[in-house]
């Protein structure tokens, strides 16, 4: 499992998070990810200050991703924009001080603290 935490901006098509270590490009953490669940059964949560994407074996969602940009998830009767959902997440962290946390294949949890 990986943690993170610093501050958060946004750059033109990037989110970064400042640590004390220095600049971290989140677009690439969460790409990789996408890719390493594409075509995987998961589930999201998301409340006020956290979005939470995790692998599920028994959801009726699965995760789509591209490289051309989108991701989403895909049930029998609904689809999901992910993007969408961290993106506003994020958005609602601007100049906060936020936490992400990421184990390789499994799950993405992102945190305003």
């Amino acid at each position: 499992m990986k943690k993170l935490s610093g501050t958060l901006k946004k750059e033109f098509l990037s989110w970064k998070l400042t640590t004390t270590t220095g600049e971290i490009d989140l677009e690439s953490i969460l790409k990789n990810l996408f890719k390493s669940m594409k075509n995987k059964r998961v589930e999201q949560k998301m409340t006020a200050d956290s979005y939470l994407l995790f692998k599920k074996d028994s959801s009726d969602f699965i995760l789509k991703h591209e490289e051309s940009g989108y991701t989403l998830l895909e049930g029998k009767k609904i689809i999901y924009n992910v993007r969408a959902y961290i993106n506003l997440i994020l958005s609602r962290g601007l100049s906060s001080k936020i936490e992400v946390t990421t184990q390789k294949k499994e799950m993405v949890l992102i945190r305003i603290l």
